[in-house]
Formats: C-alpha cells, sequence, structure tokens
C-alpha cells in the first residue's frame, strides 16, 4: 500500500509591486454614473451591471425605493441611513439614465426632508464592455470587483474613505460579441496572453495586468473613471509535490 504524498503547504512571500487598473475612488458614485454614461454616448462603453451599497447597517428600520421601479432602496433609522449592497444589470429595460435619475430623486428627497448626516454611497462591483478602438474596434467585457485591502494611510486609502479599504479593480477580461437576437453582449473567449498568465497562475487570486487593460481596452484605460495604481503586495510561492511520467514507469495490478 502506498501511502499519499500531500502538498507542502509551506511557501516562500517575498514583496513585489503590482499595477492594476482602479475605478477613481475620488469619484462619488453619482459622479462616476454620470462620467461612466458620458462615455457610453461617446461609444466608448457599455455598462452591463452596477452593484453599489453604502454606509450604515442596522436592524431597525424603515425602507424608501427611489426611481424607476424603486429600485434604489433606503434603510432609514432615526439618526442613520444605509442602502443595502445591490447588484443591477443595465439593459434596455433600466438604462444607465435611469439610475442617475434615482440618485437624483435620492437627494432631492434629502434636501427636502432637511437630514443632516451624509450617506456614502460607493460601487461594489461593476461590468463593462469597451466597445473597442480602430482599427479592428475589438469588444470586451471587464469585470471590477472588491478583493484586497489597502493600507488605509496610503494615497488610495485616504481617496476611499470608509469603503472598507478596498478599491474596484479590475479582475477579468474576456473577448466579447454583441447577440443581436438575444440583445446582450457575450463572452467568447479569454485572450491568449491572459489565459496564458491564468493557467501559470492562480486564476481565482488573479487581477488583470494594467499593461494588458491598456493593450485591449483603450476606452477604459484612458477614461476619466480608472486610475492606474501601483501597490506592495506579498507574492507567495508555495513547494508542492507534484507527479510526471518516467522511463521505465511500470504499472501493475495490485490486491484489492
Amino acid at each position: 500500500m502506498y501511502k499519499d504524498i500531500k502538498p507542502d503547504e509551506k511557501g516562500i512571500i517575498e514583496r513585489v509591486e503590482v499595477e492594476r487598473i482602479t475605478i477613481n475612488p475620488g469619484l462619488s458614485l453619482p459622479e462616476l454614473l454620470y462620467v461612466m454614461n458620458e462615455s457610453k454616448k461617446r461609444k466608448e462603453i457599455e455598462i452591463l451591471s452596477i452593484g453599489f451599497e453604502g454606509s450604515l447597517q442596522t436592524k431597525n428600520f424603515t425602507e424608501r425605493g427611489f426611481g424607476k421601479g424603486k429600485k434604489v432602496v433606503i434603510k432609514q433609522t432615526g439618526t442613520g441611513m444605509s442602502i443595502p449592497r445591490k447588484i443591477l444589470n443595465i439593459s434596455n429595460s433600466y438604462k444607465i439614465e435611469d439610475l442617475i435619475n434615482a440618485f437624483d430623486e435620492l437627494e432631492d428627497y434629502l434636501i427636502s426632508h432637511k437630514h443632516n448626516y451624509t450617506l456614502d454611497i460607493y460601487p461594489v462591483k461593476l461590468t463593462l464592455v469597451d466597445k473597442g478602438f480602430s482599427p479592428n474596434y475589438a469588444q470586451h467585457i471587464v469585470v471590477f470587483e472588491k478583493r484586497r485591502n489597502v493600507d488605509k494611510n496610503s494615497e488610495v486609502g485616504h481617496m476611499l474613505k470608509g469603503a472598507q479599504y478596498m478599491p474596484l479593480d479590475a479582475v477579468k477580461l474576456s473577448k466579447a460579441k454583441y447577440n443581436s437576437k438575444k440583445e446582450k453582449y457575450e463572452k467568447t473567449g479569454i485572450p491568449s496572453i491572459i489565459a496564458d498568465k491564468m493557467s501559470r497562475y492562480d486564476a481565482m487570486s488573479q487581477f488583470i495586468d494594467a499593461d494588458d487593460v491598456k493593450n485591449y481596452t483603450r476606452n477604459l484605460y484612458d477614461s476619466e473613471f480608472t486610475i492606474r495604481t501601483n501597490c506592495i503586495v506579498g507574492k507567495e510561492t508555495k513547494v508542492f509535490a507534484k507527479f510526471t511520467t518516467i522511463p521505465g514507469g511500470t504499472c501493475k495490478i495490485v490486491p484489492k
């Protein structure tokens, strides 16, 4: 009987610098929506979905909805207000303009009721289509998510305010094509350069390198709503057992 060889969990961690493309944390959510909508009007991007939340979480609250379909919901108490985490799909039935109008309606509500507290709202997930650039206008879907904490005393940390000190980074990039019958964008694969990097590293923990975003999605890269960040992170290299074929590696049947 052979004993299984278990992977060695020990690893080597070294400090390295990485560069990512990050949604500009200096923009409030309404400002971000406005800037992205201007880019959409210029036919540079499409917005597929956006997730957001804000401020205080509490059990004793009343709810109120704003805008089309009342999709933007606030929870209020006597001393505070919050927006529960929500992911909204942007489509022909609910456009980015509808979301902007909902936040305008919320702002009017706060002003009319003379609330003396502010409501910090920030994005937590964003899916966009870069509609390409000359000469071939290749389209790509980019997903931004919060996956890493940063030092709250760093330059980016100061910009994040109360957003858990987690920037919204580009973490996935796929080739895309618009399906006119289904009226939606669909993923058609991963660029070979990115796929090769994912095959060499742990795909679940990967971010997209800043230069890859620049090479494939110049509209996003050059936009007002993204910044390029340089961060110190720990790179862990784990040592583990790997089985390979060898010359003369015979195989026989043994008793159970």
